[in-house]
């Protein structure tokens, strides 16, 4: 399965795709800690930061996180986080941010 966001770094709102950015990384946190079966305080003990915060994050509150902060986060419960760059030999036009999420297979 794999879920993706992919907005222009240059196109509209700024603000509102890194925040859209943000929540997607939100998701998978909280996929993470539904998958372990850990309660907001558990996982806050796991992640180094107060319940208050796993909350703000689980409930999308996320503007007070950076991208790279809530990617460590994730990596902490498991996850491995991976930061693609693709340069594209064009006339200089805009690129995109893309993040994706896809699900690690079992081993067999």
């Amino acid at each position: 399965m794999t879920c993706t966001t992919t907005a222009s770094a240059w196109d509209g709102d700024p603000d509102q795709e890194e925040l859209e950015a943000k929540s997607f990384l939100a998701l998978e946190i909280l996929r993470r800690i539904e998958a372990l079966g850990v309660s907001q305080r558990e996982a806050g003990k796991r992640l180094g930061i107060a319940q208050a915060d796993v909350s703000k994050i689980i409930n999308f509150k996320v503007w007070g996180f950076s991208l790279p902060r809530l990617s460590q986060l994730l990596a902490k419960l498991g996850a491995n986080v991976e930061i693609h760059v693709r340069v594209r030999y064009t006339n200089g036009g805009p690129g995109s941010l893309r993040i994706a999420a896809t699900k690690a297979r079992r081993a067999a």
